[in-house]
């Protein structure tokens, strides 16, 4: 996000119009119908709410001129001249430069307040830079921009619906239509029978119907209890859902990402060339695959590095036996399939190929949250570690055969052969062969050695001149045996006579964790 969209989403936090005027303005004053008689408790109601809020001005009686030169309200002529809509505006937006509060400042003061509190606490996060600014960003967008719209929706929407909705609950008189003398008619409406009869209020007679008991009544603390025991019920009832798997529970949905990543790891030892050979079977399989537009195979080395790749260490991925493909998925507005999906489709026949080379393939997903090293991880602890290898076989065994799990590897490390090039040194001191000589023969025909540089006038540095065995004479011990060493004593000394090549397994990687001062040894099992 750049700056200049930040500077926007601030101002667009701290500038909003109260349309406070809507809710006021009506078409025609004469159209509207005549307040509602109230019945005895919300007669109880009144009374109370104007001794509370009306009296210190207007007096205990409503006689009037008390404070602020509030005139009376039990004068005649304030009913003959004015009009209901005129008297209940003041009511609800107060008059200017008295000390008259409108009832609706207390309600749109704290819910604007709590709209730019909201703003402000999440607004700092539009502002984390680096790889956790893509993730962070969205969230003070999304949420101001919600709140903001809830502002609206409660001081425009609400009002005008419920002035549609509920129009039609009290008389379809007009004003106009009621003489100046006769006050008790002003207030008249329709008895309960009309109202129940028309059907175009049956919106407002269920709510009616639901809401008044609640409130009214001789039993209204009791029924509001029972609603409080339902809403209670479901509240629990909807928290179940997921326990009876009804509902799967996921915390991120899945995103539509234009890549994915194909790990490959290949058994500990395996040369380089192999696991080549193995990705290119693989990349031969993602070329037939039509919402793929291409891909690049990485052998021995890490993929470039991404958010996802640099929490799951992948940058540690350099190793000859590990291989990774980044693939590059067509544009979303050109195929008709998530990401996702695509993933799924591949991750059978991969593995199918990988299974022909005993390799291990994982489908990697960038994640449309924070990522994690592993979703789900086992760590197996036991006094022998023996032991703790052959629990952790069982528990992968488990894994495998899970339903829901998929991609499974282990930390356990596959057996590597090592050979072992003992020399006799008392051997080679007769036959005046220095130890260090033979040292350097065999490090010389294992991986070489620059032996001069060449100089050209077309080159700006010096080519080296490397000395090396061909691949298929260093892959025989029987080869690499053959060769002869020139003595102290002028003759040439096979290496068969000095040498000797002893056969074992390289100790494999035990892992450790400290834990209340004491260092553990553990084998893990983990799902990508």
């Amino acid at each position: 996000m750049t700056i200049i969209k930040k500077l926007i989403l601030i101002l667009s936090g701290l500038i909003i119009l109260l349309p406070h005027s809507i809710l006021a303005q009506q078409s025609e004053y004469g159209t509207l119908p005549p307040p509602r008689k109230l019945t005895a408790s919300q007669s109880k109601v009144a009374e109370k709410n104007y001794q509370k809020y009306c009296a210190l001005c207007h007096g205990a009686d409503r006689q009037g001129h008390v404070n602020d030169h509030a005139p009376s309200l039990r004068s005649k002529s304030l009913f003959e001249s004015g009009v209901p809509h005129a008297i209940l505006r003041p009511m609800q937006y107060g008059r200017v430069d008295t000390a008259m509060g409108g009832y609706l400042d207390e309600v749109g003061g704290p819910t604007i307040l709590a709209t730019f509190t909201v703003i402000a606490a999440l607004m700092p996060m539009a502002f984390v830079s680096g790889l956790m600014g893509p993730y962070m960003s969205p969230i003070p967008i999304n949420a101001s921009t919600g709140m903001l719209i809830s502002l609206l929706v409660a001081f425009v929407v609400m009002p005008w619906l419920s002035y549609k909705l509920l129009k039609k609950q009290h008389s379809d008189h007009h004003y106009a239509n009621f003489k100046s003398d006769d006050v008790q008619a002003q207030t008249e409406v329709r008895s309960k029978e009309q109202v129940m009869d028309n059907p175009e209020n049956k919106t407002y007679l269920l709510f009616n119907k639901i809401i008044r008991p609640l409130i009214e009544g001789d039993k209204q603390k009791s029924k509001r209890l029972t609603m409080l025991a339902l809403v209670i019920s479901l509240i629990l009832l909807a928290v179940s859902l997921p326990m009876f798997k009804l509902v799967v529970m996921k915390m991120l949905p899945f995103d539509n990402k234009s890549e994915l990543q194909i790990m490959v790891d290949m058994p500990e030892g395996t040369p380089m060339e192999e696991t080549l050979a193995v990705l290119e079977a693989l990349g031969g399989y993602l070329q037939t695959l039509e919402t793929v537009k291409d891909y690049q195979l990485y052998a021995g080395i890490n993929a470039p590095i991404n958010f996802n790749g640099l929490v799951r260490q992948y940058y540690l991925r350099k190793a000859p036996h590990m291989g990774d493909i980044q693939v590059n998925l067509l544009n979303k507005s050109k195929r008709s399939e998530p990401s996702h999906q695509i993933a799924l489709s591949m991750r059978g026949a991969l593995q199918k190929i990988a299974g022909k080379y005993n390799a291990n393939v994982k489908v990697v997903e960038v994640p449309p949250g924070p990522p994690v090293m592993y979703p789900i991880v086992a760590e197996v602890y036991g006094p022998q570690y023996s032991q703790q290898i052959s629990m952790a076989k069982e528990i992968r065994s488990a894994f495998e055969n899970g339903e829901d799990i998929i991609d499974i590897d282990d930390s356990l490390e596959f057996p590597q052969e090592k050979w072992q090039a003992n020399i006799n040194r008392q051997k080679a001191a007769l036959l005046g062969v220095p130890y260090t000589k033979i040292v350097k023969a065999l490090d010389t025909a294992l991986q070489g050695e620059d032996v001069s540089f060449l100089h050209s006038n077309h080159q700006k540095t010096a080519v080296p001149i490397r000395l090396q065995l061909p691949n298929k004479s260093r892959a025989s011990i029987g080869e690499l045996l053959k060769l002869s060493i020139l003595s102290l004593h002028g003759k040439l000394i096979p290496l068969s006579e000095l040498v000797s090549i002893e056969k074992s397994t390289i100790d494999s990687t035990r892992y450790h964790k400290t834990v209340s001062y004491t260092h553990l040894t553990l084998p893990t099992i983990y799902s990508v």
